[in-house]
């Protein structure tokens, strides 16, 4: 159906041509949109359908780089630290992305790719761009270069990166095959020769994820406070506040 909920068709001329998609977009998008659709129900399309499909995947591409520009010096086979040595923001965001790969193994088992879409779409969103990447910035940039805390920061963006382009290959063909060319270690001739990732039970931890939860409501609250700050020109950036 055309965004105004009617059925689409020839007579109306309310239809949306797949090759004038891809001519613009390219082949992603349009499969990108397939996959952002319940096709359970009535499914919808048109611009501003198209126009948000365009922003999740931009911004799975940008993430998607900033991940890769910060494993430029890890060899995942000397560099990597256990899940036992890393500290407990690290050990969470492997928690978070167990929920990814679980999540993502039963929406493609059960067709609801939806499903696939919107796990994708929150854990770049809102588990590494508004938090893990954020709160990773400062470890990464001005810790020693071999210490352990940014060595394990690296270890859980290699491994994040490692199994998003397994779980995006089939969605995001071209960018996930790009993403791999680019990524460090040992590989393969093409990431569509990689199993799917399985979900790691050692890296569930319960205590943790409400311990988390619970640090991140405050942290929300404390951005607010900040942001006023900011507004009213006491301080600059969020590291003047103490």
């Amino acid at each position: 159906i055309d965004l105004e909920g009617r059925k689409m068709s020839k007579s109306l001329g309310n239809g949306v041509e797949p090759a004038d998609v891809m001519k613009k977009s390219g082949a992603e998008i349009l499969r990108l949109w397939v996959t952002y659709e319940d096709f359970g129900q009535d499914v919808g399309c048109g611009p501003e359908v198209l126009a948000r499909v365009t922003e999740t995947y931009r911004r799975f591409r940008n993430t998607t780089r900033f991940l890769l520009g910060n494993i430029g010096d890890f060899d995942p086979a000397k560099d990597s630290v256990s899940f036992e040595k890393m500290g407990p923001l690290d050990r969470w965001a492997l928690g978070r992305l167990n929920e990814v790969v679980r999540k993502s193994t039963a929406g493609f088992e059960s067709y609801e790719f939806y499903k696939v879409y919107h796990a994708l779409n929150n854990f770049f969103t809102v588990d590494l761009s508004a938090g893990y990447l954020d709160m990773l910035k400062d470890r990464l940039y001005t810790f020693a270069k071999d210490g352990v805390e940014r060595r394990s920061g690296q270890t859980v963006i290699y491994t994040i990166l490692d199994s998003l382009i397994r779980v995006m290959a089939p969605i995001t063909s071209f960018l996930a095959e790009e993403t791999y060319t680019y990524m460090p270690g040992k590989k393969v001739e093409s990431v569509f020769l990689l199993d799917f990732p399985k979900v790691q039970p050692k890296w569930d931890d319960e205590k943790l994820a409400a311990e988390m939860q619970t640090l991140l409501e405050v942290r929300s609250e404390v951005s607010k406070s900040l942001e006023t700050l900011r507004q009213n020109k006491i301080i600059g950036s969020g590291l003047d506040a103490k």
